[in-house]
């Protein structure tokens, strides 16, 4: 599963096919809906919403993927595309991603998950809170494979999920 966010264009527009609003944050879920219907209530609604700051337009976008390695299709497939305003919490987002894992599974049968990311500031927490959950032991058949590599962190999540960050962009924090 490959997540990283992307720049937007910051702007809310209306999808004809499903008559939504689309580009509020995730906070627009408190809304009442964002279906346009027949009237302009919920244009009203969610332009008071954003003026007050209930709601945000999002500024970036977080995607998820799925990137396989099949004989097959060695395609992307974006399972995610959320506009992000910065402000949600990571166990927001942790919640999000164990909605996402059952999709992948259901779609493409077992799946060997491999957290990918670029180190973002929530998505940190977000990647501890499902990969270190248990540890690689010798009783494990995966062990043979992985436990006499030095310096590899054998914390795994519960189906031995394991995360590889750009250790770059905490440099780039911790220094710029």
């Amino acid at each position: 599963l490959c997540l990283d966010e992307i720049a937007n264009d910051g702007w809310l527009c209306w999808i004809p096919t499903t008559d939504d609003i689309s580009g509020p944050c995730k906070h627009a879920s408190e809304l009442d809906s964002t279906k346009i219907g027949l009237n302009l209530t919920t244009i009203h609604t969610v332009n008071e919403a954003v003026q007050s700051g209930k709601v945000h337009v999002g500024q970036e976008l977080l995607v998820a993927a799925f990137a396989q390695n099949d004989r097959c299709n060695y395609s992307t497939k974006p399972v995610l595309i959320l506009p992000t305003c910065k402000c949600g919490l990571f166990e927001d987002a942790a919640l999000i991603l164990e909605k996402l894992l059952p999709y992948g599974e259901d779609c493409h049968g077992p799946i060997c998950v491999k957290y990918l990311s670029d180190g973002g500031l929530k998505q940190c927490p977000v990647l501890y809170l499902h990969c270190i959950i248990c540890e690689i032991v010798p009783s494990d058949a995966l062990f043979q494979h992985v436990g006499f590599l030095q310096a590899l962190n054998l914390w795994t999540g519960s189906n031995f999920e394991m995360q590889n960050l750009d250790w770059k962009h905490y440099f780039k924090h911790e220094f710029l």
